[in-house]
């Protein structure tokens, strides 16, 4: 079995239930009832299911927080097919490639419920690789099989919650710790931290969180589908696929970079020289770890420049009735020293008459007549 990076130590008991499992114990349904906006348990209860091929030789293994909403999320809210649709996940709308191959969504397939169990928590990923296992040791073999009996899964996807799902790496950055997940759902329920952040850092995007992510590559995917007897970071891909870009999206060395600069890391590994770029970064912009100049705004910011922060006359909008807004702040980087940051915040000040909003570095005193 492929040896998923959760916290969580396989039930080994929970296994054993499984494989026990009889026929009387497992629920056949139909595409009528799984339709159906009122059958209780289909609509209240999730879990573990299966999808059979009309041949009933091809299956497909999948979990549902509910199992109606699995089914039927989309449907009747477009006509045309939309296979990368995020808002029509459905199998009876835009089902996967591995619930496609037994039928889905017009086949006269057979619906079955293998298991209810809850959708939070680890215990619903393990069930789903579970009955993956327990059909395989039965005789049907993996996707890749020509044989017409089959379970269509693919394994890198085994586990996963969403129905966008795909498989990722996380790199912690203070220990150079990576972490391998089937979907950025797993992924943040492991680091809370994390939540609505490694979507932002997937399209290019900077984060302070202290880590950076990519997803795997078609070949590191196939070799975990292809090699279950291998985990998921024995497949890493020996080939470095980093670059970094400047603000117009140039190619630069990495000794090129600065706060601006973006990182695009498509597959192998990050090297130290880049993980240290990152560290620094974050280092930077924690305001109790930079060092503040005697001038008043101005502070030590990344590769030795300095940048300067003051308040403007505009107001954030928003704000409880009785409790002010705070000031827009004008921030501007990159100064080689301090004083020319100082200067450079002080003709912003005069220029645009903001004096009463911020404290001066200079005496500008007007001249006398």
């Amino acid at each position: 079995m492929i040896r998923f990076q959760y916290d969580a130590e396989h039930d080994g008991i929970a296994f054993d239930r499984r494989a026990a499992t009889g026929q009387e114990d497992i629920i056949e349904v139909s595409k009528e009832d799984l339709l159906n906006k009122k059958h209780k348990f289909l609509t209240k209860s999730g879990g573990i299911y299966c999808i059979l091929h009309e041949n009933g030789q091809t299956l497909y293994v999948g979990l549902a927080d509910r199992f109606h909403r699995r089914f039927t999320v989309g449907l009747g809210r477009h006509k045309d097919p939309c296979e990368n649709c995020n808002n029509h996940w459905g199998h009876f709308v835009n089902p996967t490639s591995g619930s496609r191959e037994v039928g889905m969504p017009n086949g006269n397939c057979r619906y079955f419920i293998l298991e209810t169990i809850v959708h939070e928590g680890n215990a619903i990923k393990q069930a789903e690789i579970d009955w993956y296992y327990i059909f395989r040791a039965n005789g049907w073999e993996d996707e890749s099989s020509t044989n017409e009996k089959k379970i269509t899964n693919s394994v890198g996807m085994l586990g996963a919650k969403g129905h966008t799902a795909k498989p990722l790496y996380s790199l912690r950055l203070e220990d150079d710790s990576l972490f391998y997940s089937p979907s950025t759902i797993e992924m943040e329920e492991r680091f809370p931290q994390l939540k609505d952040r490694i979507r932002q850092v997937l399209r290019g995007q900077s984060s302070n969180t202290g880590f950076t992510h990519r997803y795997l590559t078609s070949e590191e995917l196939r070799l975990l589908r292809t090699n279950p007897e291998l985990s998921a970071l024995d497949v890493i891909s020996d080939i470095r696929g980093v670059i970094w870009l400047d603000s117009d999206d140039m190619e630069i060395s990495v000794s090129e970079t600065n706060r601006i600069s973006k990182l695009v890391w498509k597959s192998g590994r990050l090297s130290d020289d880049d993980i240290q770029v990152l560290l620094k970064r974050r280092r930077k912009t924690k305001r109790q770890d930079v060092r503040q100049s005697s001038y008043h705004g101005v502070y030590e910011h990344v590769d030795g420049k300095w940048c300067y922060h003051l308040k403007t006359h505009k107001m954030k909008p928003g704000g409880r009735q009785g409790i002010p807004v705070k000031p827009i702040e004008e921030t501007r980087y990159g100064f080689k020293t301090d004083k020319t940051a100082a200067i450079a915040r002080e003709k912003s000040i005069v220029n645009n008459k903001w004096q009463k909003f911020n404290d001066p570095n200079f005496d500008w005193k007007a001249p006398e007549e």
